[in-house]
C-alpha cells in the first residue's frame, strides 16, 4: 500500500469516527441521523459515502451506542432503547433487513455531502426465507464478531478467526432454515450433529469462501480483545460446500447380503422406504449381512433370524435378532419360512429398531468422511 492509500485509509476512519450521530427518540422508537461529506463529485462518489455511512452507523451502534445514547435522552426515555437490540440492528442493517433513508446529496466546496437516518424499533424486521440470495445472488454480506482472552497482536488475529467462524455458523444457520427440505431426512438430533460437524468443515475451509472481509471495529477491554468484522461470502460456493457434505450422506450406501432371498428383499423394502440407497455391489460403505433359519421346538418350528451390520473397517455398527418364539408352525418348508420372515419383518418394533438404527450407522459413517 503507498503511503497516499495509508494517509487516506487514516483520514477515512477518522472521518467515520468524528462525524456526529445524532439521535432522535419518541415513544417507539429511535432514529439516529448523521451526514458525511467525501471529496469529489458524481454518482461514485455518492456510492463512496452511502457505502461509507452504513459503516458509521453499524460501527456506532455495535460499540458504545447504549450508553452515549443515555447520555443524548431524557431518563423517560430509556425504555424503548433498553428495548432496542442495538447489534442485531447492526446487522440488520448490514444484511439490508433495515436500510438507511438517504437525502439528495449536496455540495458544500470541492465535496460532496449526504444526510441518512435510520429508524429503529424494538421489533426487528422477519428474516425473508430467501434472504441469504439477497440483490446480488454470488454474495452474502455478514456482520459478525468475535471476542477471546489477550490484548495481543495474536490475541487479536484469534478474535478475528472468531468472527470469521460466526459469520460461516450465521450463513449455515440462514441457508438451513431457508431450504428446511434439504435436511428434512435427519431427526432432531442428526441435525444438530450435521451443523456441527458441517461448521467445523467450512470454517477449515474458510479462505475459499470468503470473497472479501473488512475490520468494522476491533478493540480491546479488561483483558479482551474484540473484533466485528464485515465479511462477504461467497454464496455459489458455500451452497456448493455444504450440499457435498450432504451429499456424502444421502449417497452413502449399504450393501445386502443373505442366503434368503425373501429376507433380502423385505431389508431391501424397508430400506427404500426410508430412503436408504442399497447398492447391488458387496463394496458399499455399510455391509449387512442377513441370516435366517427354522429351528426345532417342542410344539413345532420357529424362523430365527440375525442382522449383523459393519463399516468398511469391519466394525460391527448394529445387530438384531428376532424373538423366534413370536411365532411357531408346525412344518419347515422354505416357503412356511418366507411367510414367517415377512410376519416377523411386519412388527413395527421390529422393522423401526431395524431402520432406524441403519439410518443412525449410515449417518454416522459419512459424518466420518467429513473430516
Amino acid at each position: 500500500m503507498t503511503r497516499l492509500g495509508f494517509l487516506f485509509i487514516l483520514i477515512l476512519s477518522a472521518n467515520l469516527q468524528a462525524n456526529t450521530i445524532t439521535p432522535v427518540v419518541e415513544a417507539d422508537s429511535l432514529t439516529l441521523k448523521h451526514s458525511l461529506c467525501e471529496y469529489g463529485r458524481g454518482l461514485t462518489v455518492i456510492e463512496t459515502i452511502k457505502e461509507n455511512l452504513d459503516k458509521q452507523i453499524v460501527n456506532y451502534l455495535t460499540t458504545d451506542a447504549k450508553a452515549q445514547l443515555s447520555q443524548h435522552v431524557e431518563s423517560g426515555s430509556h425504555s424503548i432503547i433498553a428495548a432496542i437490540n442495538l447489534e442485531k440492528s447492526a446487522a440488520a442493517i448490514v444484511s439490508g433487513q433495515i436500510k438507511q433513508v438517504y437525502q439528495d446529496p449536496y455540495l458544500q466546496g470541492s465535496e460532496t455531502c449526504l444526510d441518512a437516518s435510520v429508524k429503529l424499533t424494538a421489533n426487528l424486521p422477519q428474516s425473508n426465507t430467501n434472504h441469504i440470495w439477497q440483490s446480488r445472488p454470488s454474495l452474502n454480506f455478514v456482520y459478525a464478531k468475535g471476542s477471546i482472552e489477550g490484548t495481543n497482536e495474536a490475541a487479536m488475529q484469534q478474535a478475528q478467526q472468531v468472527a470469521i467462524a460466526d459469520a460461516l455458523q450465521q450463513s449455515l444457520n440462514l441457508l438451513t432454515s431457508s431450504a428446511p427440505q434439504t435436511l428434512a431426512f435427519l431427526n432432531a438430533q442428526q441435525m444438530q450433529k450435521f451443523k456441527q460437524a458441517a461448521h467445523q468443515k467450512l470454517t477449515a475451509d474458510y479462505k475459499s469462501l470468503l470473497n472479501s472481509w473488512r475490520v468494522l471495529n476491533q478493540y480491546t477491554k479488561a483483558n479482551v480483545s474484540y473484533s466485528h468484522l464485515l465479511i462477504s461470502i461467497d454464496t455459489k460456493t458455500f451452497e456448493s460446500k455444504l450440499f457435498d457434505l450432504i451429499k456424502l450422506i444421502t449417497d452413502t450406501q449399504i450393501s445386502i447380503k443373505s442366503d434368503n432371498l425373501q429376507l433380502s428383499q423385505q431389508l431391501k423394502q424397508l430400506f427404500t422406504k426410508r430412503k436408504l440407497k442399497v447398492s447391488p455391489n458387496n463394496n458399499a460403505q455399510l455391509q449387512l449381512n442377513a441370516s435366517a433359519k427354522m429351528i426345532k421346538v417342542n410344539n413345532g418350528y420357529q424362523a430365527s433370524i440375525e442382522i449383523t451390520a459393519k463399516d468398511t473397517q469391519g466394525r460391527t455398527v448394529m445387530s438384531w435378532q428376532n424373538d423366534p418364539g413370536l411365532l411357531t408352525v408346525s412344518n419347515n418348508r422354505q416357503q412356511t419360512l418366507n411367510q414367517l420372515l415377512l410376519a416377523h419383518l411386519s412388527v413395527p418394533d421390529n422393522s423401526e429398531y431395524i431402520t432406524s438404527h441403519i439410518e443412525s450407522a449410515v449417518f454416522d459413517i459419512a459424518l466420518g468422511q467429513f473430516n
